[in-house]
């Protein structure tokens, strides 16, 4: 840094109005996307997080090993009921498959497979006018 000038850094804080609007906005944001979804939907998001929930947080407390069948029926009901509730979806499979894998399972698959399914396309694709179709002048 030359001599004489002075760096300025922002660094919000909790008490920042700035960074609580922010957070805000956020939460605001998310609770309307979460609104705007289908009942489906939603109820595939509550089973995907619950169980999610189950396998990060309380299945290692108590459960007797990596290879805990109580852990394997869980994703195979989770599964299930997902696929009852939304369908079939490509999604699911690997989340099945990472599930299987001793330590990977502590990864929310399961959430993340179905905000793949739950997600909306960006754009449409364009549409090709086709041969012999004149462009505008």
């Amino acid at each position: 840094m030359a001599p004489g000038v002075q760096a300025s850094f922002y660094m919000p804080s909790a008490l920042d109005g700035t960074l609580i609007h922010t957070r805000i906005g956020r939460l605001t944001a998310l609770k309307s996307t979460i609104s705007s979804l289908s009942p489906r939907h939603r109820l595939a998001l509550a089973i995907a997080l619950a169980v999610d929930f189950l396998q990060i947080v309380a299945f290692p407390l108590f459960a007797p090993g990596l290879a805990s069948p109580v852990d394997d029926v869980l994703d195979l009901a989770a599964g299930v009921s997902l696929i009852a509730v939304m369908g079939w979806h490509w999604s699911f499979l690997p989340a099945f498959a990472v599930e299987l894998i001793p330590g990977l399972d502590l990864v929310p698959s399961w959430t993340a497979a179905v905000l793949l399914a739950i997600r909306r396309p960006l754009a449409q694709p364009l549409q090709n006018p086709g041969r012999g179709t004149a462009l505008p002048k």
